[in-house]
């Protein structure tokens, strides 16, 4: 589908494991600036990442399972999630991940670079275990804040004290943390305090937090979808 300078493309792809009994596939999306050279004028994503939980989801089709039901949920996925998703894209005047000039590479010794990989392995592990008040005290640490602000919207998004680690995130000098608050923000309904905070995002500096605040407005404006399986 073309709409003036943008074409949107859904893909769907099978699983290279698929058999003759049972059929795994999945859905990526795309949005192209037809005048821009590639990859700085493409936007792409997975229809499973946009869901809540944000996980890589692949449908599947045995001898168990309900046709309809699997067109349903794919139907309800890509109406309720997709679309959005690719309007989000269409809304901007720039497409999310496009650069004009590539970004700088950081510049470190092998020994740094090994320690840096050290302390990420060693953090991922630790969040995946730790308590909710950890997860609070580690968004306290300029290192690790990106990695509790996800966690806290996947474990603890009920939490009294996740509304405000999220309004203080979305004011971070770093872009990574104002987009991962929007993300969390983006399947949160109601606390109508963070739309303020989430429309300055549409005007962020950097072109994935405005996406990603533009997606979470969209999202929060209508009725909460039904579940995607």
């Amino acid at each position: 589908m073309t709409q003036g300078d943008y074409r949107v493309r859904v893909d769907a792809l099978k699983s290279r494991w698929n058999t003759k009994d049972e059929v795994e596939f999945t859905f990526d999306l795309g949005v192209a600036h037809i005048p821009s050279p590639k990859p700085n004028g493409v936007w792409w994503q997975r229809l499973g990442h946009l869901l809540p939980g944000g996980s890589n989801i692949w449908w599947k089709i045995d001898a168990t399972t309900s046709p309809d039901e699997i067109a349903d949920s794919v139907i309800r996925a890509l109406k309720h999630y997709g679309w959005p998703a690719i309007e989000a894209v269409l809304q901007g005047s720039e497409l999310p991940q496009a650069r004009a000039t590539p970004a700088p590479r950081l510049v470190m010794s092998w020994e740094d670079a090994a320690e840096l990989h050290r302390r990420r392995m060693a953090l991922g592990e630790r969040i995946q275990v730790c308590s909710v008040d950890e997860l609070f005290d580690l968004f306290r640490d300029p290192f690790s804040r990106w990695a509790a602000l996800d966690q806290i919207g996947r474990r603890a998004i009920e939490d009294p004290r996740s509304i405000p680690v999220l309004m203080q995130a979305l004011q971070s000098d770093d872009a990574g943390d104002r987009r991962i608050a929007c993300n969390v923000l983006t399947h949160l309904k109601g606390h109508s305090e963070a739309d303020p905070l989430l429309r300055a995002a549409t005007l962020d500096d950097d072109p994935d937090v405005r996406w990603n605040a533009r997606y979470a407005l969209l999202l929060r404006s209508g009725e909460a979808p039904a579940p995607v399986p």
